[in-house]
């Protein structure tokens, strides 16, 4: 189910700064910009002599530093930390499921808290991470303004960090190609390629940009660094929850778990733990599930930009611009599966002896005759349900998409010989965010461990059900249900092939996708006028500028 949310603002913003308090700008940029486009202050003038700093990074300036991506430019910022980019899969912060999504953080504040414009206007955010500039083409920008103080008063909340301004390269004339590509071992690397297109004469211009970029997939388990043994990094993506796990044994005499000898329950780690790549640990079958996770996934980016110039007089503009960006992220990879919320419970109670013992494990105590302690009658299985062997034999996988939409249309000038400037605009900006993740069912995974699992298992009829027959399957959760190691290649002789078998076509049938459409719209109606005052303050001539902003998200 989902509700639709509307907001409307009606902004009112006033500003009188002197000419006197102006602080000095840095810059990047050698050469002084002489645009009319000012971030942080509606009083028009340069970015180096606004009122408040403005960092400014040019086109020339990213090419000498070797013509890094925005999310990488964006990243090397030392005002911005915590950024969303790459996967960022293990960042409970914000960063999960947000593969394919870059932002700009700055002072680390949140990505929410940064407020991104295009052009001097805003674009489209999410409510949890602000604008996202994975679907800007990098061909298209011309300069980056940082406002590197909070700017709430004049933009509102999502400004208390600051302020960042990408402006696209209006002025351009004739064609560009780019092609860039990197790469370094176990990657395929990653390119990208740009065609810009200008022209204009002395009242029409205008440019086109198009955009293709691809991301190769690279895995975590290549990299020596990454996948760490537990005693050289425990919190390297290591669970105590894996697939083989422990045991948790039930005492037939008492009822209860047996105990180790300071009263806690005590975990029986399966002996094939670590032939299969895991870890034993203080009675824990440690798994790394991050060998199953990628630090870069497969990504393949679309980007197109057409922006016009029309000048109506000879001080009265008009500015259009159209953009959209398609992020495709087909096969997100993440861990074979996620431990149940549920460990212990009525119907995780699973019988080892008597008549309605599951055959499984009577199966892996033969194997296993003096694991258990004597008089064990159940256990409680301390497990995923795939974990070692894999999900079908690999990682699971999922998928992320987006697309973005913009459109926006502005008229700007002067008007009384020059005494007065106004800015007039329109703007919608659209956000389509596709996120499908895998999980278990964790009623679905107690059915299985008592036999009444699989999707040919009909039980509409509980009273004529046998466990194991008919199309009900019970589901292991010890290595003798595991016949190889996705991890390490390892065959597991100790394994029964029909149990094996079972588990894998119990795998599809336990887990489904947890599917989130979101869609955000924004819609700008923007409108500011500026000038000069008559009187002087020690910096000059005082300027004013006044506005009304309405919004509707």
């Amino acid at each position: 189910m989902s509700r639709n949310h509307t907001m409307r603002r009606a902004i009112l913003a006033c500003t009188i700064p002197a000419a006197i308090a102006a602080a000095p700008a840095t810059t990047f940029a050698q050469a002084a910009i002489d645009e009319i486009v000012v971030t942080g202050s509606f009083i028009r003038g340069t970015p180096q002599d606004t009122a408040l700093p403005v960092d400014v990074m040019t086109r020339q300036d990213m090419r000498d530093a070797g013509s890094p991506s925005l999310l990488e430019m964006v990243r090397n910022l030392n005002i911005a930390q915590g950024n969303i980019g790459e996967t960022n899969q293990f960042d409970t912060s914000g960063g999960q499921a947000n593969e394919g999504v870059s932002t700009i953080n700055l002072r680390g504040l949140g990505s929410e808290r940064t407020l991104v414009l295009l052009n001097g206007r805003r674009h489209v955010a999410t409510s949890g991470e602000g604008v996202d500039i994975a679907g800007f083409p990098s061909i298209a920008i011309g300069r980056m303004e940082v406002l590197k103080d909070g700017a709430a008063a004049l933009y509102g909340s999502d400004a208390i960090a600051g302020v960042v301004n990408f402006i696209t390269r209006s002025n351009f004339e004739g064609i560009e190609l780019n092609v860039e590509g990197q790469t370094f071992d176990s990657s395929s690397g990653e390119f990208q390629i740009g065609a810009l297109g200008g022209w204009g004469n002395e009242r029409v211009s205008g440019i086109l940009a198009l955009e293709y970029e691809r991301r190769s997939e690279v895995e975590l388990r290549d990299l020596g660094w990454a996948t760490r043994p537990f005693q050289d990094n425990p919190q390297g993506g290591w669970s105590a929850i894996g697939s083989p796990g422990s045991l948790f044994a039930i005492d037939g005499s008492t009822g209860g778990l047996f105990l180790t000898p300071d009263g806690a329950p005590m975990p029986f780690a399966d002996p094939v733990c670590e032939e299969l790549g895991n870890q034993t640990v203080g009675g824990f079958c440690q798994f790394q599930f991050t060998q199953f996770d990628n630090l870069v996934e497969k990504q393949d980016s679309y980007k197109a930009y057409g922006e016009i110039n029309v000048a109506l007089s000879e001080s009265i503009n008009l500015q259009a611009e159209a953009m959209y960006s398609y992020v495709d992220v087909p096969q997100w990879a993440t861990s074979p599966s996620y431990p149940p919320q549920a460990l212990f419970g009525p119907d995780r109670v699973v019988p080892v002896a008597g008549p309605n013992a599951h055959p499984g494990l009577v199966d892996f105590m033969d194997r296993h005759p003096d694991l258990l302690p004597a008089g064990t009658v159940a256990v409680f299985p301390f497990s995923r349900h795939a974990g070692a062997g894999g999900f079908e034999g690999g990682p699971r996988t999922g998928r992320r998409e987006t697309e973005t939409y913009r459109l926006a249309a502005g008229l700007d000038g002067t008007l009384f010989d020059g005494q007065l400037g106004f800015d007039v605009a329109v703007s919608y900006s659209r956000r389509d965010r596709l996120v499908e993740t895998p999980d278990m069912f964790v009623e679905r995974k107690a059915l299985a461990l008592n036999g009444l699992g699989g999707p040919d298992c009909d039980r509409s009829d509980p009273a004529n059900l046998t466990p194991g027959q008919n199309g009900c399957l019970f589901y292991t959760p010890t290595s003798n249900a595991v016949g190889v190691s996705a991890k390490n290649g390892f065959v597991n002789d100790n394994s029964d092939p029909d149990l094996v078998a079972a588990n894998l076509a119990l795998q599809p049938w336990l887990e489904g996708l947890n599917r989130f459409d979101t869609t955000f719209e924004l819609l700008v109606f923007d409108a500011t006028f500026d000038g000069e005052l008559d009187f002087e303050l020690g910096g000059g001539n005082v300027g004013w500028a006044v506005g009304l902003q309405a919004r509707n998200e």
